[in-house]
Parts: C-alpha cells; structure tokens; sequence
C-alpha cells in the first residue's frame, strides 16, 4: 500500500478578461492510500486562500467548514451503468471509475483532527477493504 499527501497550493487567477479569468481557488490537502485494487482519497479545502485574497475579501474569507469528501478510484466499474473518466488516472493508470462520500469525508476528517494522520491512514486501510475487499 502506498501513502500519499499532496498540497496544493491556493491561487489568484482572476483577470479582467473573462476569457482569462480562472478566479480564486483555496489550497487543497490530498490524503490518498492506493494499491492494486485502486486507491481512497481524502481531500479537504479548509478554506486557506492567499494573503492578499484575504485582505481584500475579509467579509467572505476565512470559510466556516471545510469541504471535504472521499473519493474512490476503481479500476472496474462500482456501480451499474458508471462510466470510466476519459481522463488518464495516476492511482489506476488509466481510465477511472470514480465515486465520492461527503458522509465518509466528514468522518475520515473528524478522525484526523482528533487522531492525526495515523488515525486517518487506518481508517483509510479500513475504508479500503470495504471498498475492494482486501489491502493488495
């Protein structure tokens, strides 16, 4: 099994050009687990912009709740009739069946708020057996 976090960082991509303008965009925490069978994500927005953002948004700024969700990357189809992204995925490498869970993301964010990173990665293993049956 393989651990993996990502950040990405927030961005200002705003232009008075609609056609160039791209706008705001919170940095976003990637926690995924992945293995033979595909791999579980939990990704969090909590919400964090630039600086300058900030400052001269401060009536919208800071978000109250994070967004976060559980996604699942399956090689197969989950589901009946779910169709694979036409889009190149690193964690299957190749077309992806994806599926997401707020319910599951809350709860995976609550364990890594109180338990920290250890927590969610075993709650993530667990996640994944569920999903695929087994860890390899």
């Amino acid at each position: 099994m393989k651990r993996e976090v990502k950040v990405i960082p927030a961005y200002d991509r705003r232009d008075p050009n609609p056609a160039k303008n791209y706008g705001i965009g919170s940095a976003i925490l990637s926690f995924v687990l992945s293995g033979d069978h595909g791999a579980v994500q939990l990704t969090v927005m909590p919400g964090w912009m630039l600086p300058e953002v900030m400052e001269a948004n401060q009536d919208v700024f800071p978000y109250k709740t994070p967004h976060k969700v559980i996604g699942i990357h399956s090689p197969k189809p989950m589901f009946e009739y779910q169709r694979a992204s036409l889009e190149y995925c690193e964690y299957v490498k190749g077309p992806c069946y994806t599926s997401d869970s707020y319910a599951a993301g809350e709860l995976a964010y609550n364990i890594l708020i109180s338990e920290g990173h250890e927590g969610l990665w075993k709650f993530l293993e667990e996640y994944y057996v569920g999903v695929f049956g087994g860890l390899e």
